[in-house]
């Protein structure tokens, strides 16, 4: 059995993109919970808010740059949304993370690392999803 990079002395290079509050806080715990599993051996980076900045991250933009509602809005925000896109790809393939967590927003985070695996078809990326709940769909099915 080959032993992890970080339980072998290597630090985890961890690329995440949350950019709305509910993802946010998702994110939030998932590097929680890496960090307790994995000390010192784990390292974040990506997009994230308030919850994942109070765990460290620094993100690459606000979060808020991303919260356009409308056709009208996202037709006016589409070259500033489409700029965000590719500098998040670029970002993640400068960062050379060992892997790419996309949370919500799958019209932005699904664009990002289809950019990304364009670059590098064997670059490794999760989906990380929430439960439905309420209309929108039965409770504990995931919603991405």
């Amino acid at each position: 059995m080959t032993p992890s990079r970080a339980t072998a002395g290597m630090e985890r290079r961890i690329f995440l993109i949350a950019t709305e509050e509910s993802g946010d806080r998702l994110g939030a715990n998932l590097m929680k919970v890496l960090r307790q599993r994995l000390g010192d051996g784990v390292r974040f980076e990506g997009i994230g808010g308030r919850a994942m900045a109070r765990e460290g991250l620094e993100s690459l933009f606000p979060i808020e740059e991303l919260s356009i509602i409308g056709l009208a809005a996202v037709v006016k925000d589409l070259p500033k949304i489409l700029g965000l896109i590719k500098e998040t790809a670029i970002a993640v393939t400068e960062a050379a993370p060992d892997i790419l967590v996309i949370i919500d927003s799958p019209d932005f985070t699904h664009r990002v690392a289809k950019r990304v695996r364009a670059k590098d078809p064997g670059f490794r990326s999760s989906t990380m999803c929430r439960p439905r709940s309420g209309r929108g769909g039965p409770a504990g099915r995931a919603r991405c």
